[in-house]
């Protein structure tokens, strides 16, 4: 039997948009899984956001990437192309 939490909240995103965030929670074996979908028209038009890491506290930040995003990075020969995985909140 399904022993969980399962959550959905709408909610703006300040300089992103409004989206629906979905979150699951197992309380048997503590398995968790969030996903973002956008609650109204995607932009025709992206943006380009750059992130220069100086330190531990850089990475303390949440990060909302849509199905749409594209992240690369260099330093650690990672790239995750856009609509290979769900929206997210991490």
């Amino acid at each position: 039997m399904f022993q969980g939490v399962s959550k959905l909240m709408r909610t703006k995103i300040p300089f992103f948009r409004d989206v629906i965030i979905s979150s699951f929670t197992c309380n048997t074996c503590g398995f968790s899984n969030s996903e973002l979908s956008s609650a109204m028209e995607i932009s025709a038009v992206g943006v380009e956001i750059k992130l220069q890491v100086k330190d531990a506290l850089d990475l303390n930040r949440m990060v909302v990437k849509s199905d749409f995003a594209e992240i690369k990075i260099p330093s650690l020969e990672l790239e995750i192309l856009a609509g290979t995985q769900k929206g997210e909140v991490t």
